[in-house]
């Protein structure tokens, strides 16, 4: 049974990851934050041998559908449930703690007053080789705090976490190296707009920016993926970091795109083919 003592604040820590084909990365984060007592790795059916590399560094390693829409937030619950430490700090395969951050969460951990639930880490996000700094990507998000005081909600894809209590914020930095390759974009886009399209049809909101769906999907189609490219390229500067701003407005704009056709196809999918070839036009009309 693994113990936590009051001395030592990496003896309070719990760190979870929900993870999914990460086998390129998963050893180099789990290595960083093995100066916390615990490991908890939720692993959702990966075939690339990402388990198995977990299991050879984290304490535990569990293997969890992600429900029925496969979402990595109900995996993320999944691990919270597991963690042994009275405080959790939550993770992606492709984030790192710098070393000012790890030495201000063991602060934070020893000395938090009883009314701070939560603590929101700064981001800084690597992209395609590069540091952005415009475009909207700067921001902090809560993923550090007392065991039960946080959980996401498992309605769609991405989704804020519920608080209970007092959130305050760190000053080190979490280095996001998100999407190394644009294969890799189009493979978790592929993921998790499948989760967010069936989920939006179910519950007639959610998706990246967590909106209800538009009486007309065709307008959304066009209007919501050219919103995404002014606001990340143009509002918030992004054309300032260059061609690297420039991919990274298109590509989520693509990604609000390809969103909003899955749930098109969801209402409107096409019939089986037998029905499909039973409706066909026949003779010269089907050649016009």
């Amino acid at each position: 049974m693994i113990r936590y003592g009051p001395v030592n604040p990496a003896d309070q820590l719990s760190v979870v990851l929900a993870v999914k084909d990460e086998a390129r990365q998963i050893r180099e984060c789990l290595e960083q934050v093995r100066f916390a007592r615990q490991v908890v790795v939720v692993d959702m059916g990966s075939t690339d041998g990402t388990a198995e590399i977990a299991r050879s560094i984290a304490d535990e390693v569990l293997v969890h559908d992600g429900g029925p829409h496969r979402l990595i937030h109900v995996n993320k619950n999944v691990g919270f449930d597991a963690a042994r430490g009275p405080w959790v700090l939550s993770l992606d395969a492709d984030e790192r703690l710098t070393p000012a951050l790890r030495d201000e969460i063991l602060a934070a951990i020893a000395s938090s007053p009883p009314e701070v639930a939560a603590y929101a880490l700064p981001f800084t996000h690597y992209f395609f080789g590069k540091y952005l700094r415009h475009g909207g990507f700067r921001g902090s998000l809560v993923r550090l705090f007392r065991k039960g005081k946080l959980r996401y909600p498992e309605d769609r894809a991405h989704s804020t976490p519920a608080v209970a209590g007092e959130v305050r914020e760190l000053k080190g930095l979490v280095v996001h190296f998100n999407h190394r390759s644009i294969a890799e974009f189009v493979r978790k886009m592929n993921l998790y707009t499948s989760s967010d399209a069936e989920l939006l049809v179910e519950h007639g909101r959610g998706g990246l920016r967590n909106r209800p769906l538009p009486r007309s999907l065709i307008w959304a189609m066009v209007r919501e993926p050219l919103g995404v490219f002014w606001n990340r390229y143009v509002r918030h500067a992004g054309f300032l970091d260059g061609a690297h701003g420039l991919v990274a407005a298109a590509l989520l704009a693509f990604y609000q795109f390809v969103e909003r056709a899955k749930v098109w196809e969801l209402r409107h999918a096409a019939p089986s083919c037998a029905a499909a070839s039973r409706a066909a036009p026949s003779g010269a009309e089907g050649a016009r």
